[in-house]
């Protein structure tokens, strides 16, 4: 019933807006009715889940409203590496299962979620005149990760604090693209978000 609420809402918006939202709910119950059971199409699942909600929020932006007209060869390419950015947080899961950790997987799929994160700075750069904020925002995100890679390959890695950084680290993308389109004072707040998450993980770490 919530979906079919949602598809209605979504249809009042217009066409555009419910051909997005059908198509997360799509993807969506293809994960948990198709792809859940199997490890890789389950997590590649997730991310195309990542990718058709982000599509959704900009087609519900007007169209892509403020970043068709900043930047209108690259838009399509931001929900993109949002996705890669999500399967990638999937992937150093997987490799730093404690029954059989994979720090070959670890690596190569922290590099990609390093790799995701340079795209949105690139972007950002790309948009705005205002260098400082984005550089400063994936910097927080991208030094504590190269941080965490240098320990994997030693004989007793601790790789879980990734993870936590990579779920964290959705907030500084998302501090990006709002320090380009609306607001420095807003995309500090998400920083300040990101920080607190961080703090409140290290207090009551998840079981």
């Amino acid at each position: 019933m919530t979906a079919l609420g949602a598809l209605f809402l979504a249809g009042t918006l217009g066409l555009p807006a419910l051909g997005s939202a059908a198509a997360v709910l799509a993807l969506t119950a293809a994960y948990n009715l198709l792809t859940r059971s199997n490890r890789w199409l389950g997590i590649g699942t997730l991310a195309l889940v990542r990718v058709a909600d982000f599509g959704f929020g900009m087609v519900c932006a007007g169209r892509f409203g403020a970043l068709a007209d900043l930047l209108p060869h690259f838009r399509w390419a931001i929900p993109l590496l949002y996705g890669i950015y999500a399967l990638a947080l999937s992937g150093v899961a997987l490799g730093e299962r404690t029954d059989r950790p994979r720090h070959w997987m670890t690596l190569f799929f922290s590099v990609a979620a390093a790799v995701s994160a340079g795209g949105f700075l690139w972007l950002a750069l790309y948009s705005t005149s205002q260098l400082w904020p984005p550089i400063v925002t994936i910097s927080i995100l991208l030094f504590p990760l190269g941080w965490h890679l240098i320990g994997i390959f030693r004989s007793s890695p601790n790789v879980e604090p990734i993870v936590g950084h990579l779920v964290s680290g959705y907030l500084l993308m998302a501090a990006i693209l709002v320090h380009v389109l609306l607001s420095p004072a807003a995309g500090w707040g998400l920083v300040g978000l990101f920080f607190l998450s961080r703090a409140l993980s290290r207090l009551f770490p998840p079981a």
